[in-house]
């Protein structure tokens, strides 16, 4: 299942979710009600008009009586809608304080909340740093954002989740016992996991499912507050003997209604957890999957489970708030084996191997050697970069033998062999009709190739951007122009409208960033945005102005510039509440047909192809998109129209963006070679539609 079907399944999901809910609600009304019957029959009992009639009948306590009472009580319509409005009350207003709470927390929060603690860029931790490079790879081997990474170091078990509103504003948290336990290819299975709910959006769901789930078992939670209660009122009448009997009274009326309330409150816990397992079991089998394509190495997953299985180490959490969050997490929170079983989240660990690794036995290990992968590693590998300690060659030493050298000015490119980026899959789209099973996963070298854009970065920025004030400096940096009265201008934005130390970055980075390939500045702005996400927001206000200014001084914003736009800004954008993810609008492709002709005329003309061959290239890829093969209605050639045209696609449904991705991609493999231009191009597309990408890189 790819990213566009596991869209689609997310409104399904979210439906089932829906349903799920109203089915608890009136089983809850349903106990709540029956309660109420029994103690309003009571009562028609015991009033003086049931007394004085049972005192002229010849049986006072008839069977007859009693159930005429009792029907009379629960079938009464003021009884009904009082107590539906008292239930509906309490889990509405319940998951509604809830889900305000888990977003006036946010990101930071939460983590904190589960007992993690932030780890930044630039660790002095070989364990913190040999973390965060394998989020890093993999955020860049998907094409998202790199989220914020927390480790919980009070937790010694192996577990890690993965929470927020979206890839924008996503975090990761690992355990300690995971850094301890696992070695790198298992650690980078279980990150692989976490990603796979990051990338397709199951984070969302995860947290509305937080909310919704403490709205359905708040009257549990009332009656365990009303059971302490009972004990402070207890320890007040203990010390007067004044009016015992009253006291008395009070505490077994208190407790009947907690009990009632517990009754009640179990059965939505039930439901609860039934809902839990309904939405989150399936989603795990498809996260492993995920994991799997990510890495291309089901060892390493299937080894981290197989360690989860030892009893001496397990993945227990003894935080208190991951019992609310246990659906969030790798591996099962629930230590006990009754426990277990009856709040299991997660399939069966050896199912779960099973799956990735079907000969497995189902014998797990008894015990582990603790900091293994300490002893494995005796060098701790070098800040920013995956496994080299030494300064990565530069991008003009490690340019490929038959690449045309890079001239920003005149965007000259690379010429790129697309077979040695998607493999088989330029083959298959050169049949006519034909089509990915996931346009969304990385390659299957997709891991190597982030890895070495990694490397690529001089060691001078990768220090920099460590930092708000040098992730700026580097930004404007990355976004400067070759040309010198541009370049000027711009310089003069950075000394106006910017501090003494960005200026400082921004001069110093300049140098180093001006033989850089458009894929590798891409690829630094993606790591310099988590450290630019530690800006307030007022600052990050003042940031977007004078980017802006700085991309739009010559008048005109180029493909390189609104690439960058497209993926950073609107990323940070949508981390600090200035806009909100796109909903849905169109979902028929007809219904934005000219728009997809202007992109993918654009992309075919991007290729640098004779006008007859860019033709071709266009008729060849427009099937794709289930639209006319005819030419856009402007075949002139503007960047202006082209962005217009995303800005509305971006509205499309999963299966739409699909079919023009798969357009898109197929004009783009139409002659066998990617260039820089095209690379740019498919950077554009994917982040202003808002969805994940594998590299276009010329670091193959």
């Amino acid at each position: 299942m790819n990213f566009f079907e596991r869209q689609d399944q997310a409104r399904t999901l979210t439906v089932r979710l829906v349903v799920l809910f109203i089915v608890a609600l009136l089983a809850l009304f349903f106990l709540m009600h029956s309660v109420g019957a029994v103690l309003w029959g009571a009562t028609f009992d015991s009033s003086p008009s049931s007394s004085s009639s049972s005192e002229s009948s010849d049986v006072p306590f008839s069977n007859s009586s009693e159930d005429l009472d009792y029907g009379k009580a629960f079938c009464d319509p003021v009884a009904i809608t009082v107590d539906f409005f008292i239930v509906a009350g309490f889990v509405l207003l319940g998951t509604m304080w809830k889900l305000g709470e888990l977003k006036s927390l946010g990101v930071d929060g939460v983590a904190q909340s589960l007992g993690g603690r932030q780890v930044f860029r630039g660790s002095q931790k070989p364990w913190e740093r040999r973390l965060y490079n394998v989020v890093e790879e993999m955020a860049i081997a998907s094409g998202s954002p790199v989220p914020n990474v927390y480790i919980m170091d009070s937790e010694s078990s192996i577990n890690a989740c993965a929470f927020g509103d979206g890839p924008e504003s996503a975090g990761i948290c690992v355990t300690k016992g995971a850094l301890d336990q696992l070695t790198r290819d298992e650690l980078q299975g279980v990150i692989g996991h976490e990603f796979s709910h990051i990338v397709n959006r199951d984070v969302k769901l995860n947290m509305r499912l937080v909310g919704i789930l403490f709205g359905i078992e708040i009257i549990a939670m009332l009656a365990m507050v009303g059971m302490r209660s009972i004990r402070l009122v207890a320890f007040t009448s203990s010390s007067s003997k004044k009016d015992s009997g009253g006291v008395i009274a009070v505490i077994v009326a208190i407790f009947f209604i907690c009990l009632a309330l517990f009754i009640i409150g179990s059965v939505g816990l039930f439901f609860g957890n039934m809902i839990r397992a309904a939405i989150s079991r399936q989603r795990e089998y498809l996260a492993d999957a995920s994991s799997v394509q990510f890495t291309r190495n089901p060892s390493g997953l299937a080894n981290a489970l197989k360690k989860i299985g030892c009893p001496t180490v397990g993945s227990h959490i003894q935080s208190p708030k991951s019992v609310e969050m246990s659906h969030l997490f790798f591996g099962s929170v629930f230590s006990g084996s009754f426990w277990g079983s009856l709040f299991q989240t997660h399939p069966p660990l050896v199912k779960r191997i099973q799956a990735i690794e079907p000969s497995f036995d189902g014998r797990l290990p008894l015990d582990l050697i603790p900091n293994r992968w300490e002893r494995e590693d005796s060098e701790p590998p070098a800040m920013g970069f995956a496994q080299s300690s030494s300064r990565p060659k530069s991008p003009a030493q490690s340019q490929p033998a038959n690449a045309a050298p890079r001239t920003a000015s005149t965007g000259v490119t690379h010429a790129l062999d697309s077979r040695a980026i998607y493999g088989d899959w330029v083959d298959s789209v050169e049949k006519e009709g034909s089509r990915t099973e996931d346009l969304s996963a990385p390659k299957p070298q997709g891991l190597q190739v982030a890895s070495r854009l990694l490397q690529s970065t001089p060691s001078s920025l990768n220090a920099l951007i460590n930092n708000p004030i040098g992730a700026k400096g580097v930004f404007f940096a990355l976004l400067s122009n070759v040309m010198p009265e541009t370049c000027r201008r711009q310089c003069e934005i950075i000394d106006r409208a910017e501090s003494n130390d960005v200026r400082a970055v921004f001069y110093h980075a300049m140098r180093e960033t001006a033989s850089l390939s458009d894929s590798t500045k891409l690829v630094i702005m993606r790591m310099a945005t988590p450290s630019m996400k530690q800006m307030s927001r007022d600052d990050y206000l003042k940031f977007r102005e004078n980017v802006v200014a700085f991309c739009n001084i010559d008048g005109r914003i180029d493909l390189f510039e609104y690439a960058a736009l497209a993926a950073v800004i609107r990323e940070m954008d949508v981390f600090y509440k200035l806009s909100a993810p796109p909903t849905v609008r169109y979902k028929f492709a007809l219904q934005v047909e000219e728009q997809i002709k202007i992109v993918l005329w654009f992309l075919a003309c991007e290729g640098e192809l004779n006008p007859g061959d860019a033709e071709k290239a266009y008729r060849a890829s427009v099937g794709l998109a289930e639209i006319s093969d005819s030419l856009p209605a402007d075949k002139r050639r503007h960047l202006r129209e082209f962005t217009l045209a995303l800005n509305t696609l971006v509205e499309t449904s999963p299966t739409v963006k699909e079919k023009i991705l798969q357009a898109c991609y197929r004009c783009v493999a139409y002659d066998g070679v990617v260039t820089e231009r095209e690379a740019a191009s498919i950077s554009a597309i994917t982040a202003a539609l808002n969805v994940p990408a594998p590299i276009w890189s010329d670091w193959i």
